[in-house]
């Protein structure tokens, strides 16, 4: 007698910006407690200037900068800020919908006067723990803004790189400055890849001695 084949149950993945209406500006993650800040950095090929703060308003003050303006912001649960950031740079409430939603799948989006891109971020810790981080992107004329879910990422090279004026970045638009967040993330998945792949070689070493 033929014994019938048990089906497996799909997986349910639990998402909760389900049925919420579209366009609102909530967050979806895990790291409410996680508190706001920003980083400016003005560049451009004589001088670079960096500032940190936890005040929206200050970003707002380089409206006519002539340099090229990056605003990074750690923490997407300060969604009232988000808004008004998004307010100041003219962003579709879908967008912003998007870069507080950490279950939202990477994607990119052209718009008129920019480009909006979700990526996700992986690097390891200095304690050895995977980090898996919901990233955005906004590419606009003379400006790029990034949206980090905490403090930490892979662009200490690209900050490098702006303050001592290495290679072609200060000499460069904002789509060039993109480039570089999206090549250190790639090639940060082919660190983490090469670094499993050496554990499980680890992991399975003893198991082919014993079977010598």
């Amino acid at each position: 007698m033929r014994r019938k084949k048990k089906k497996n149950k799909p997986v349910k993945v639990k998402n909760t910006s389900v049925n919420q209406v579209p366009g609102q500006v909530i967050y979806v993650g895990s790291k409410e407690n996680t508190s706001t800040s920003l980083e400016i950095i003005d560049y451009n090929k004589e001088k670079h200037e960096v500032k940190h703060t936890n005040n929206i308003n200050e970003v707002f003050q380089y409206r006519d900068s002539e340099d090229i303006t990056w605003v990074n912001v750690n923490g997407l649960n300060a969604t009232e800020e988000i808004e008004q950031l998004g307010k100041f740079y003219g962003l579709h409430p879908l967008i912003l919908e998007d870069i507080v939603n950490t279950q939202q799948r990477p994607k990119i989006d052209e718009y008129d006067t920019y480009i909006f891109m979700v990526l996700k971020m992986l690097y390891y810790a200095e304690d050895g723990e995977l980090i898996k981080e919901h990233m955005s992107i906004v590419l606009g004329e003379k400006y790029v803004l990034t949206f980090q879910e905490a403090d930490g990422d892979v662009f200490d090279g690209i900050r490098d790189r702006i303050k001592n004026a290495k290679g072609r970045i200060r000499n460069s638009g904002p789509d060039y400055l993109t480039y570089t967040f999206i090549d250190a993330i790639i090639d940060n998945y082919f660190i983490i890849i090469e670094t499993m792949g050496l554990s499980l070689i680890h992991i399975s070493e003893p198991t082919r001695q014993a079977e010598i």
